[in-house]
Parts: C-alpha cells; structure tokens; sequence
C-alpha cells in the first residue's frame, strides 16, 4: 500500500508535465506474476494511475515484453492505454494476432522479435510482412526494436524491415489472405 501511495504520487507529477504519455517501466512476464497476483495488485494500481494520468489527458504506457499468453485476457482488462515492448511469436506464445483480438482497444507497441534479426533477408522481410498483415488495419499499431539486436544482424535485419514497412505499411494495412 506504500508502494502504491508513493507511485501515485510520481504520476501526480508526471500528469503535470508536459508528456503526452507516461511510461512504466514494466517488464512484465506471466512466469513470474500469474494470474491472481496480476489481478490482485497490478491492475488495481495501473487503475490508480491511469485514473491520474487520464484526469490530464495522458496516456499510460507499460513495457509488456514476456511470456503474456496466461495472463493477456486480464491485460485487456486494464486501464493501460499502450502495450509496449510486447515481444510477438516467435519470441513468446502469443502471437500479434491474438494479442490484437486481446487487447482491441490498446495500442500496441512491438518489439521486432529479436531471434527473427538473425535470420536471411527473405525470413526478415517474411516476418515483417506477417506482423504487418496481423496488425491490420494498421490503427494503434507501432513496430520498433525496443531490445538489443544481436551482434552483426543490425545491418541486415534493419534494411530488410524497413523495405517491408516502406512498401507495405500504407495505412490502412491489408489484411493477410488466408
């Protein structure tokens, strides 16, 4: 309850800047939180801080990297406003796809799987045109690295996702033929 009076006081602060919106530095993964300590004290406290946050027009944004398959029905449950750093499949068991249809009314920020950066060209851009088709249309959808990129794929992995999303990423985003 300390802890959760003394955060509260932090996005007080925050909610009078100038942001737009406010990051929690969240590294949130089922494996260790579960289900009911995750609806016990998370969503209570992101409740409280949206609450705040969203009284001065912010949004709130948590970075939401690990395993979320357990627990991604509770997730869309919260107040949060972006997912960010969701690491999609291959990476975890829960694929962009599901995690749209999860979380219809959060924005979601990706994190490009990182064991995606060391595959060819050809896998990269594969990859990047799957998620792009998952998150379509396109609205409240970000893609970005937001963990280290292996040693030597920089200079292959960016190239080959950046001709996908420039050739592909026109919004709205076509939905992918089954």
């Amino acid at each position: 309850q300390l802890l959760l009076a003394r955060q509260t006081e932090q996005y007080c602060i925050a909610a009078d800047s100038s942001a737009l919106v406010i990051h929690n530095e969240e590294n949130m993964t089922a494996e260790m939180i579960g289900h009911q300590r995750f609806e016990k004290y998370c969503m209570p406290a992101y409740q409280a801080f949206t609450d705040v946050l969203h009284a001065k027009g912010k949004l709130m944004a948590a970075h939401m990297d690990g395993q979320l398959k357990a627990i991604a029905d509770l997730i869309g449950q919260t107040s949060l406003d972006i997912i960010e750093g969701f690491s999609p499949a291959p990476d975890t068991e829960l694929s962009l796809l599901d995690a749209r249809k999860a979380w219809p009314d959060k924005i979601i920020w990706i994190n490009f799987p990182s064991t995606v950066h060391v595959m060819s060209p050809d896998q990269i851009q594969g990859h990047a045109s799957r998620l792009l088709h998952e998150a379509a249309p396109g609205d409240g959808f970000l893609i970005g690295v937001t963990e280290d990129i292996p040693e030597g794929a920089w200079d292959v992995s960016m190239p080959a996702i950046h001709q996908v999303v420039k050739e592909q990423g026109a919004l709205p985003l076509a939905v992918a033929m089954v």
